[in-house]
C-alpha cells in the first residue's frame, strides 16, 4: 500500500520461506498480488523444526520486505490475571486500594488463591566512593478470591518508606494466582509511580519552544490535576507573568475537565517572558527541607521569546475550533496583524496562502484574500476549512503564509492530530453475541479471527489501526537533513564571541522547517543573529568555543584568595549630577551578594534604596570545607568539593600543594 493506504496489484518476482535454519524450505516465482493480497500456503510437518521461521519477497524492482513467525510448543493460558492498580500513589495517602481480578478467555471468573508481593525498590547511594546498596521493602500477602474472581489488598503507604530519598518513586506489584481444583498458577506484573506532588500543573496546547507574537494575544490553558493524577474542576490557579523587568498575576479558574483558560495581551511585550502557574499564591510557596520529602505543590513554567518580524506584522494559527474527529469538517483559525506603513500605495488587498500536509505530502492548499488598507493596523482572523479527515489521518500539518510587499515573509504553522482512521469503512458483525460451541453464527465482513488465549501470549501481534499506521514512513514531517542547511558567513568574527543558537520556533524559517519544508528564496526569513560572549572553564584553562583559536590555548592559573564577608562599605560623594558610577573588582568568594545604598540630603532628606543583588558564579570550581580554627598541631579533616556546571563531562586532576612552612 502508499501512504494514503491504497493497494498496489505488484508482481513479486521471489518469494521464499526460511526454517531456523536458514534453509530455504518453500519457493514462489513470478507471483502477482490482487487486491493489494498475495495468498500463499505451505503445509508444516508435525516434526518441524522449532524456532523463527522467516518469509521473504522480493518485487520487481529489487526491494525486499521480510516478516517471521515462530513455531514452538506451547500450552495456552486458561485465564488471564489483571492487576488494578491506582494512577499514582501519594505521599497523603495512608492507605491505597488495588485489586487483583482472575477471568477466564470466555469472561467468567477465576477462583482460587493469590499470592501478592508488592516492593518498592532501593536505590544504591556512595559513602567515600564505595557503593552502598539500598535494600529493597517488599511486603508479602496471601488473598482469596471471591465470587467475581477478585481480591482486593490495601497497601499501607508507611510502611514502605514515602519520606525517605534512598527508594526508587514506583511500586510494583507482583500477583501470583493458583486456580482451585488444578494448581495452574498464572502470574501478573504491575507498576504505579509513588508521588509527593499534592497537585500538579502543566501547560496545554502549548509548545516547549513557542514564540509569542506582539499584537497577538498568547492563549493557552493550563491543567491542573490532584494526588490522583486526575482532573481537579472548580479550583483556583495563579498565573505569574514576568515580563518587561515586572511582574503582574492573573487568577484562574479550572473547570470539570481541570482546565482553566488565559488570554494575554502582548501589545506592550518585549524580550524573553516567563509564565509561571501555581496552585498557591506566592507567598505560599514551600522552601526546600535537605534530606526531607514533604508534600509538594510544584509549579509550571514556560519561557517565551519574541518572534522576530521587521515590519512587526504577524500570522499566528489558533487551535481553537479544531476536531480531532474524522467525520465532518473543521476550520482553523488564524489571527494577522498587518502594519499599513508596509503596504504600497493604494493597496487593498493581500493574498495569505495555506498548505495542508500529511503524511510527508501535501493533501491541500490554497489561498485566502484578505482586505487591507493603507496607514492603518489591519487585524483580523482567517478561516482555514480542514476537509477530507480522513485522508489526513493521523496528523494535519498547516502552514499559512503571505508575502508582504517589502519581501518579508509572514508565517505560522500548527500540527493538529486526528482520530486514526481509513477513508474505507469496514463493519464486523456476528449474528449474535453468544452462540454454543459447534454451533453457527453468522459473520458479517471478516477480519480474522483468533482464539484470545492466543492474543494473551502475544497481545503485540493484534491488528490494530494504531498498529497499521506506525507501519507508515511517514506520519509528519518535521526538520531536514544538515546537508540542506544555509551555509552563512559566522558573523561572529571577535575573538571569545559565538553565534546564540535557539531552539525556539521564532522566525519563519524556523516554521517551515518544523514540518519538513526547505525554502529557497532571496526574501528576508531568518532573524538577525546575535552574538555573545561565551567562555567555559576548566580547574586550570580558559578558553573560548571558537574553533578559529583551538590550536593556540593558553593556561591561565587562577589562585582564589581573597573571600572577605563584606565586599564594600564606603561613602561617595554624588554631586550636583545626582549620579555617581564607581568600578570594583569582585571578590573570588562565588556566592550572591547582597548591595543596599542610602543618601541624605540636605534638602531631601534621607533616602533608602531597594536590596539588589549581584551574583558571583563561575561554572567550575572547587570549595574547601574548613572549621572555623584549628589549634598547632591538631588532625582534622579536609574536605574539598570539586563543582561542575558545564554542560558536559570534562577530565580533571585534583592536587593538594604542599606549603613550605615559614622559617623563623
Amino acid at each position: 500500500m502508499d501512504a494514503d493506504f491504497i493497494p498496489f496489484n505488484e508482481l513479486y518476482k521471489t518469494v521464499e520461506l526460511q526454517d531456523p535454519n536458514r534453509n530455504r524450505i518453500a519457493q514462489w516465482l513470478d507471483r502477482a498480488a490482487v487486491s493489494g493480497i498475495l495468498d500463499l500456503s505451505h503445509p508444516m510437518s508435525p516434526e518441524a523444526a522449532q524456532g523463527p521461521y522467516t518469509i521473504t519477497a522480493w518485487t520487481e524492482k529489487g526491494e525486499s520486505t521480510s516478516r517471521s513467525f515462530d513455531i514452538k510448543e506451547y500450552v495456552l493460558p486458561k485465564y488471564a490475571v489483571n492487576i488494578r492498580l491506582p494512577n499514582v500513589i501519594n505521599i497523603l495517602q495512608q492507605e491505597v486500594p488495588i485489586q487483583i481480578c482472575g477471568r477466564y478467555t470466555y469472561g467468567k471468573p477465576v477462583l482460587g488463591s493469590i499470592k501478592v508481593v508488592v516492593c518498592r525498590e532501593g536505590q544504591g547511594h556512595f559513602v567515600r566512593r564505595y557503593p552502598v546498596p539500598q535494600e529493597d521493602i517488599c511486603v508479602t500477602s496471601q488473598l482469596q478470591t471471591d465470587r467475581t474472581g477478585c481480591a482486593a489488598h490495601f497497601i499501607r503507604v508507611s510502611e514502605f518508606g514515602p519520606r525517605d530519598k534512598m527508594y526508587r518513586d514506583m511500586f510494583e506489584v507482583t500477583a501470583e494466582m493458583e486456580e482451585y481444583g488444578t494448581g495452574v498458577i498464572i502470574q501478573a506484573s504491575g507498576q504505579t509511580p509513588f508521588s509527593v506532588n499534592v497537585r500538579e500543573l502543566t501547560f496545554e496546547n502549548v509548545a516547549d519552544n513557542t514564540a509569542y507574537k506582539p499584537g497577538i494575544p498568547f492563549e493557552g490553558k493550563v491543567k491542573l490535576t490532584g494526588i490522583d493524577r486526575k482532573a481537579v474542576g472548580d479550583e483556583v490557579v495563579y498565573l505569574y507573568v514576568d515580563v518587561n523587568a515586572a511582574s503582574y498575576n492573573l487568577t484562574l479558574l479550572t473547570q470539570d475537565n481541570g482546565m482553566a483558560s488565559f488570554s494575554l495581551d502582548t501589545s506592550l511585550w518585549k524580550n524573553s517572558v516567563v509564565l509561571t502557574a501555581s496552585s498557591r499564591p506566592k507567598e505560599e510557596w514551600q522552601s526546600f527541607v535537605h534530606g526531607e520529602r514533604l508534600p509538594a505543590y510544584p509549579s509550571a513554567g514556560l519561557t517565551m521569546r519574541p518572534f522576530y518580524s521587521k515590519s512587526k506584522s504577524f500570522v499566528k494559527i489558533s487551535a481553537n475550533g479544531h476536531k480531532s474527529l474524522c467525520e465532518g469538517e473543521s476550520q482553523v483559525g488564524a489571527q494577522y496583524i498587518i502594519q499599513g506603513e508596509e503596504l504600497r500605495p493604494g493597496q487593498e488587498e493581500l493574498p495569505f496562502y495555506y498548505t495542508v500536509m500529511s503524511k510527508g505530502a501535501i493533501m491541500r492548499h490554497g489561498h485566502l484574500p484578505v482586505a487591507v488598507k493603507e496607514g492603518i493596523v489591519n487585524k483580523g482572523v482567517l478561516s482555514i476549512p480542514l476537509l477530507g479527515k480522513a485522508a489526513l489521518s493521523p496528523y494535519a500539518q498547516v502552514v499559512v503564509y503571505t508575502l508582504m510587499p517589502s519581501g518579508e515573509v509572514l508565517a505560522d504553522n500548527m500540527d493538529f492530530p486526528v482520530d486514526q482512521c481509513f477513508e474505507n469503512r469496514v463493519k464486523l458483525e456476528f449474528s449474535a453475541d453468544r452462540e454454543l460451541p459447534g454451533g453457527e453464527a453468522s459473520i458479517l465482513v471478516l477480519r480474522q479471527a483468533v482464539d484470545q488465549s492466543v492474543l494473551l501470549l502475544q497481545p503485540d501481534q493484534e491488528l490494530s489501526a494504531s498498529y497499521v499506521f506506525n507501519k507508515l514512513p511517514v506520519q509528519k514531517l518535521s526538520g531536514f537533513s544538515y546537508q540542506v542547511e544555509d551555509r552563512e558567513p559566522n558573523p561572529c568574527s571577535q575573538f571569545g564571541q559565538v553565534m546564540e543558537r535557539s531552539t525556539a520556533k521564532d522566525d519563519v524559517y524556523s516554521v517551515f522547517k518544523e514540518i519538513g519544508i526547505k525554502l529557497v528564496t532571496n526574501s528576508e526569513v531568518k532573524k538577525p543573529a546575535t552574538c555573545v560572549y561565551r567562555m567555559y572553564y576548566t580547574d586550570r584553562v580558559r578558553y573560548s568555543d571558537s574553533s578559529r583559536h583551538r590550536g593556540n590555548r593558553q593556561k591561565i592559573e587562577t589562585v582564589r584568595s581573597y573571600f572577605p564577608d563584606t565586599w564594600i562599605w564606603e561613602l561617595i560623594p554624588v554631586g550636583d549630577s545626582g549620579s555617581v558610577s564607581v568600578v570594583k573588582t569582585l571578590p573570588d568568594t562565588i556566592t550572591s551578594w547582597r548591595a543596599q545604598a542610602f543618601c541624605t540630603s540636605s534638602s531631601l532628606g534621607f533616602g533608602l534604596s531597594r536590596d539588589t543583588a549581584l551574583v558571583a558564579f563561575q561554572p567550575f570550581f572547587v570549595s574547601l570545607t574548613l572549621p572555623y580554627s584549628v589549634v598547632r598541631g591538631e588532625v582534622f579533616t579536609l574536605r574539598a568539593t570539586v563543582f561542575n556546571y558545564l554542560p558536559s563531562c570534562i577530565m580533571v586532576g585534583l592536587s593538594v600543594l604542599r606549603v613550605p612552612r615559614p622559617v623563623g
